[in-house]
């Protein structure tokens, strides 16, 4: 592994408004208007995560590259069916220059370790645009399957595109061959 998951940090922000400026991630990410963000924006973010981890209805972390601590983006699993064991999966390799090396198939693998064997969950689903290709290839190679589409859901630079929504149920992640991860619990506590 070269990546780790950590928490979100208040001296993250500044590094995080710049990332969410930009207009071309931005696209990627939400179905709403590609609009950018400032530090402010990225503050009153930090506040309403932290509540949603304190309520049990959301777990952000920041990814984080093994060798240095350094930052390249953050990702979240949004319990929204607590009852049937279901979350929703968010990711954002935002350092441009972490882009396209694998680092957010390596966070992806350990947020479903954690969502599954910390959270208890039973399913885990997300949801894609069709334009973006590297995203659904890293998804598939996750263990993750296409289950629809929502034809032409998102208009985007002018026109429609298709959103598909994609989800890994619990058994089959623990069908997949996995490496050691580690554990939650230190080896000494055990």
């Amino acid at each position: 592994m070269r990546v780790t998951l950590d928490a979100v940090r208040p001296d993250d922000l500044p590094l995080f408004a710049r990332w969410f400026r930009d207009p071309g991630l931005l696209a990627l990410l939400n179905p709403g208007p590609a609009f950018p963000g400032n530090e402010e924006d990225e503050q009153e973010w930090y506040r309403r995560m932290r509540e949603a981890r304190a309520a049990g209805r959301e777990y952000t972390f920041a990814i984080r590259l093994l060798d240095s601590g350094r930052p390249i983006g953050s990702t979240t699993l949004r319990l929204t069916e607590p009852k049937n064991r279901l979350a929703e999966y968010g990711i954002a390799v935002a350092d441009p220059e972490a882009r396209g090396r694998g680092y957010g198939l390596e966070a992806t693998r350990l947020v479903l370790r954690y969502g599954f064997d910390e959270l208890n969950l039973h399913r885990i689903e997300l949801r894609v645009f069709a334009f973006n290709q590297r995203a659904y290839r890293m998804y598939l190679r996750a263990g993750f399957r296409e289950e629809g589409r929502r034809r032409e859901a998102l208009f985007r630079d002018g026109r429609y595109h298709d959103a598909i929504w994609m989800a890994i149920l619990e058994e089959e992640w623990r069908a997949q061959p996995h490496e050691d991860l580690g554990g939650w619990i230190p080896p000494e506590a055990g």
